[in-house]
């Protein structure tokens, strides 16, 4: 817990001398943003009366790498652009191998398997619940994180 941690800084700080033990114990903590549109996040109509962002991936308090070998709690497109881009990545491989086009055609049927399979998302804020094209991709037809098969997993798009 982020209150233990902050304890065991002050001690610390103080010059305390500090033992930590681990047991093997795990913990796990319910994130309540989960499956929810970041806040810093825009959707909507665009310009030509399509919906935008058309797919989304988690984007919002990533834990990833930082400068000057640390790690951190980051947000914003760059946290979600490779979730998108692997899936997509994996989604490619799948449209080369069964459907062998090229192009346009290619691109097309990768976005469309992409779209089609992904999880709608409504704006939990507002008693308007309007169709808002906000689409959380999904890999193997599961909620993102649920399959533990390789890169390979014959679920893709099952």
């Amino acid at each position: 817990m982020k209150s233990d941690g902050a304890k065991l800084k002050a001690a610390l700080a103080d010059g305390e001398k500090v033992t930590i033990t681990f047991n093997g114990d795990k913990t796990k903590a319910v994130n309540p943003e989960a499956g929810k549109m970041s806040s810093f996040s825009s959707w909507g109509v665009a310009p030509n009366l399509d919906f935008k962002p058309e797919i989304t991936a988690p984007g919002g308090q990533i834990y990833s790498t930082m400068n000057n070998d640390e790690y951190g709690m980051m947000s914003g497109t760059s946290m979600a652009a490779p979730h998108v881009s692997g899936g997509s990545a994996l989604v490619l491989e799948r449209v080369d191998k069964d459907f062998k086009l090229e192009g346009s055609a290619r691109a097309n049927l990768a976005k469309n398997l992409m779209m089609n399979t992904s999880k709608p998302l409504t704006d939990q804020g507002s008693s308007i619940k309007p169709l808002t094209g906000k689409t959380l991709i999904r890999l193997a037809g599961r909620e993102p994180g649920s399959c533990s098969c390789n890169p390979h997993c014959p679920h893709l798009l099952s």
